[in-house]
């Protein structure tokens, strides 16, 4: 084991990440091929929908009504390739995405690909709002800025 610290009592710095269970989405595929999303103290069981997943994804990340039961934002100040700056709320939030070892493979593999697109639906829309055009079309530079604004925050266990 290792020593004891000297100053105990005093202030001690976290060294590993500490994530709090608001800004924690799980997504998980059961055995029977059906999908378990909770986050914010709510649970839905569902079968694949797309569309859902997403807009789950989306309303989890964004935060809009800054709901206490959902992710922290942090304020960020960004520097744009033009000099300007530019301050955006960047989401805590984090996905956990997992399967029972009997589900369709498949299945995870479309559910993962869901929650990657409402990533980049939502890197979409900030680009679109900040530069007047879509990712694919930005500077590297300006690329950048919108990946740190809009991380994708994803673990996936099988």
């Amino acid at each position: 084991l290792p020593a004891a610290p000297e100053n105990v009592g005093s202030k001690v710095e976290l060294t590993q990440p500490f994530i709090l269970s608001r800004c924690v989405m799980h997504v998980t595929i059961d055995k029977d091929n059906a999908l378990i999303i909770s986050y914010g103290g709510k649970e839905w069981r569902l079968h694949y929908d797309e569309n859902k997943i997403r807009y789950g994804v989306k309303t989890f990340i964004t935060n809009t009504h800054n709901s206490p039961s959902l992710p922290t934002k942090q304020p960020t100040e960004f520097t744009l390739p033009d000099g300007r700056s530019w301050s955006y709320d960047v989401s805590d939030g984090f996905i956990f995405l997992s399967a029972d070892p009997n589900a369709d493979a498949a299945l995870f593999i479309k559910t993962s690909r869901a929650i990657w697109l409402a990533y980049e639906e939502l890197r979409e829309e900030v680009a679109v709002e900040l530069f007047g055009r879509s990712v694919e079309k930005l500077t590297p530079e300006e690329r950048d800025v919108i990946y740190r604004a809009v991380p994708v925050r994803v673990s996936e266990t099988q």
